[in-house]
């Protein structure tokens, strides 16, 4: 018996449940606005990301990146955490410092905005009950909606960031936090740290660690967390 062909198979939904492409796998899914405003607030376009919004994602971290690393913002959030304030202020360039303002409340404000309206989107997806196609086959890859486990994925991400959006089929965002992994830990002087560190070797830890870098390894919980999140929708 030949498979059955939905009558609107053709035709393009309004409101979109998702999307599968060689590229990656998106879905209207409502998220809480909050934890979104959260993310975004401890790192520019975490919040963007955790909704589905890659591409403004990628604009913001890279801006984040770019902006903190010129204004020295963590090394003065180190020095602070030290007591060394007037060391923090002195190292702190104001000038760039200011441009991290506006754009850093816009991440917050949009990236709870956008959840709102997905939340919305996600309803009359629903209530239009557009199909979703479970794969799609092209030259480069075979991708489907096969079975994953979300433990997993934060579990690679946690070896490697990258490596559980990859296991969860999002190739794009993948490979971005691939790339920018390996950035950080070469700005930071990450490796050698970490093998100073199991050696016992700490005064030479200290010698070499770059704080200015160092201080975005905080983060790494949250691909750990959006591989997760990824998997289970």
């Amino acid at each position: 018996m030949p498979h059955q062909k939905f009558q609107s198979a053709n035709i393009k939904p309004r409101y979109s449940k998702g999307q599968i492409s060689v590229f990656g796998i998106n879905s209207v899914y409502p998220r809480p606005p909050w934890i979104a405003a959260w993310w975004s607030a401890a790192f520019p376009g975490f919040g963007h990301m955790f909704i589905g919004k890659y591409l403004h994602g990628f604009v913001l971290i890279i801006w984040e990146l770019v902006v903190n690393s010129m204004s020295n913002l963590n090394m003065g959030i180190a020095l602070s955490f030290q007591g060394s304030f007037e060391e923090a202020t002195a190292s702190l360039n104001q000038e760039w410092a200011l441009l991290y303002v506006a754009v850093y409340i816009y991440s917050i404000w949009d990236s709870y905005r956008c959840a709102v309206e997905i939340s919305k989107n996600h309803s009359l997806s629903e209530i239009e009950d557009a199909p979703v196609t479970p794969s799609d086959v092209n030259f480069f890859d075979v991708v489907s909606l096969d079975k994953k486990h979300p433990w997993v994925g934060m579990l690679w991400s946690a070896f490697t960031p990258g490596l559980g959006q990859l296991y969860s089929g999002s190739t794009v965002v993948g490979t971005f936090v691939l790339a920018w992994w390996i950035f950080v830990c070469y700005k930071a002087m990450a490796i050698r740290t970490w093998l100073y560190s199991f050696l016992g070797d700490f005064s030479s830890v200290t010698a070499i660690v770059d704080w200015q870098w160092f201080l975005f390894f905080a983060f790494h919980v949250r691909f750990c967390n959006l591989s997760g999140v990824c998997i289970s929708e």
